[in-house]
């Protein structure tokens, strides 16, 4: 094993082109040896991890998982981007919250997703044409953060909103967090549009279900993207609800195409069935990010490790 440690350090052609090696179990040594190694680097030497989080709704509580899965791995994220559901999870993770402490408050996301939608509600939307409104979400947030402003915040955090009479995306990256994230998760055609700055706001979606590009924008230089896609092959869609998220799951797994490509890393949680407004399945929807976090993390520790080799190994060779 030291011989093959050596050769690695020293850059011998075969082993530096990632060539397996003979027995599997000294792959995982040696990804964990420079995974190691690369936590030891100054963050001035280190690419700017970030995390990206799509919308859908109750699923994308998987995203509390996968977080806390990185997490345990070692994975810091220098920078938050997220749509819908996803900004919400982002906002709190960019406050300094700890995914267990995410985890914890998914019963009162819950509770705010009930009185969201209660029987006096329905019954305005489905025979007055009354849309709902997002005021729960942004109590929520304002009872968690506070009102605390982007630029408070410990990590750098965006998230995006929809202009409705325009079609524009709307990036947030300044003011006021919880606004923020509710214009982001105001569902189109079942909450009300938020009016916000002259501009007429629903679920950003819409327009960037995976928001790589304003991680980028952040300042993003290794971005792992987590993914909830729904199943858009249900055989049964006999209500307005299901017509609603199903439009949004076709239209959001049509948008993450071209975006993912643009991540080093996509995770992609099993929780399709889970369906948008299936809040009381969040313990589900968690467990299932946990999975896909733990079967991620050789693959994106050895994508780092790969790519920060050359300071890695500068730094070994100083010491």
């Amino acid at each position: 094993m030291k011989a093959l440690l050596l050769c690695l350090l020293l850059g011998v052609p075969g082993l530096a082109r990632g060539q397996e090696s003979p027995v599997l179990s000294q792959d995982d040594i040696l990804r964990e040896f420079f995974w190691d190694r690369f936590q030891q680097l100054p963050r001035t030497e280190r690419p700017r991890l970030a995390l990206v989080l799509s919308g859908g709704g109750a699923r994308a509580l998987a995203h509390v998982g996968v977080l806390e899965a990185l997490v345990r791995q070692g994975f810091d994220f220098d920078i938050v981007a997220g749509t819908s559901m996803g900004s919400m999870v982002g906002a709190l993770y960019a406050s300094g919250m700890s995914p267990s402490e995410i985890r914890d408050l998914t019963p009162k996301m819950n509770l705010a997703q009930r009185k969201i939608m209660t029987p006096t509600t329905m019954f305005g939307l489905m025979f007055a044409g009354s849309l709902i409104s997002s005021d729960p979400i942004q109590e929520f947030v304002t009872k968690v953060l506070g009102n605390k402003r982007f630029d408070q915040l410990k990590r750098p955090f965006g998230c995006v909103a929809t202009d409705l009479r325009t079609g524009e995306k709307i990036v947030f990256r300044e003011g006021e967090v919880a606004p923020a994230v509710r214009s982001s998760m105001n569902l189109p055609g079942l909450l009300a549009p938020m009016e916000y700055r002259h501009r007429l706001l629903v679920d950003g979606g819409v327009v960037d279900y995976v928001p790589v590009d304003v991680a980028q924008m952040l300042g993003a230089q290794w971005i792992l993207s987590s993914l909830t896609e729904g199943e858009i092959t249900r055989q049964e869609i006999d209500n307005v609800f299901l017509t609603l998220q199903q439009v949004i799951d076709i239209r959001g797994s049509l948008l993450a195409q071209n975006l993912l490509r643009q991540s080093d890393i996509v995770v992609k949680p099993a929780a399709g069935h889970i369906g948008t407004f299936d809040f009381e399945k969040a313990d589900e929807a968690i467990r299932l990010g946990v999975i896909a976090g733990r079967l991620a993390a050789p693959k994106a520790k050895e994508d780092l490790a790969l790519k920060t080799l050359p300071a890695v190994l500068k730094a070994w060779q100083a010491r």
